[in-house]
């Protein structure tokens, strides 16, 4: 394949190779002062939220919070998913902002895995009789439990282009990221056919909810480049020079206002250029 970085230009037909040879960042992670306790009791350590834990802030005296709090929450979720009542309004002094339940309309190998990983026996797909989403967001006291978000705008000089879950995207590492006290926690709620109940938490994470919603993650402009790569290889040539237009019109945008948003925090993983230079090696114009 080559080393990109020694290429003095980009192509579109190119972006899909350079997505697998650029790097990307860690997530930005608290100190081990600052880090909840291992998750214990109702949580083993086969739980989908331990790979979060370096990324949570927790008082030092009172390392067992995140712990107490999962658990009061699970247990409550247990009784009362189907009930008016779903969450609690105030969980070990965090606040309910929102809570949801949601039907999940086909059961996939995905949600098998899911309750299989934390269980010791595995179960089959045909004992699933329901699958629920649960999501809620709680806002905990100041100086108690909090998360980093990591999207702000910054200068467009301290930007980077990598890749994140597969997707080209904007990062800032020297940016320090918002710790924020509002958390969204995503629950998977499983009826078997034995009426048994599991409620399995599947993911956390540091949100900004001000007036009564959550702020949305900002477009990818880079996506568009994707788009118009795949688009070019299936000779949609209609189509491809308008999400080149769309990409010029936030290019110029950016020359123009300096910033952009970007992923904040964490560690260099491998290459990447400055958004300056991935603008300058990026040959399109003879496509625009």
């Amino acid at each position: 394949m080559g080393n990109f970085f020694s290429n003095d230009t980009y192509s579109l037909a190119e972006i899909d190779d350079l997505k697998n040879t650029i790097g990307s960042t860690s997530s930005p992670v608290f100190n081990s002062e600052r880090r909840p306790t291992e998750l214990n009791g109702l949580f083993t350590e086969n739980s989908h939220l331990n790979i979060y834990l370096d990324s949570i802030a927790v008082p030092e005296d009172d390392k067992d919070l995140l712990n107490r709090f999962l658990v009061i929450l699970h247990n409550h979720l247990k009784v009362n998913y189907k009930q008016e009542n779903k969450f609690l309004k105030e969980c070990e002094k965090a606040e309910l902002c929102v809570g949801n339940v949601e039907s999940v309309q086909e059961i996939t190998q995905e949600h098998l895995e899911n309750i299989n990983q934390i269980l010791s026996e595995n179960i089959e797909l045909d004992k699933i009789k329901s699958v629920s989403l649960a999501e809620c967001i709680y806002r905990f006291p100041d100086s108690t439990l909090s998360m980093y978000y990591r999207y702000k705008s910054v200068n467009h000089e301290s930007a980077f282009v990598g890749v994140e879950d597969g997707n080209l995207t904007l990062f800032s590492p020297d940016t320090e990221p918002t710790e924020t006290n509002s958390v969204l926690f995503k629950w998977l709620i499983y009826e078997l056919t034995d009426e048994e109940i599991y409620v399995v938490p599947i993911s956390m994470e540091g949100v900004l909810f001000t007036d009564g919603k959550t702020n949305s993650e900002p477009t990818n402009y880079l996506s568009l480049l994707e788009e118009a790569s795949q688009f070019l290889k299936d000779k949609n040539d209609r189509t491809m020079k308008l999400k080149l237009d769309q990409f010029m019109k936030w290019k110029n945008i950016v020359d123009k206002d300096k910033t952009v948003y970007a992923l904040t925090g964490g560690e260099k993983v491998g290459t990447m250029d400055t958004l300056n230079e991935f603008f300058e090696k990026l040959n399109i114009s003879e496509l625009v």
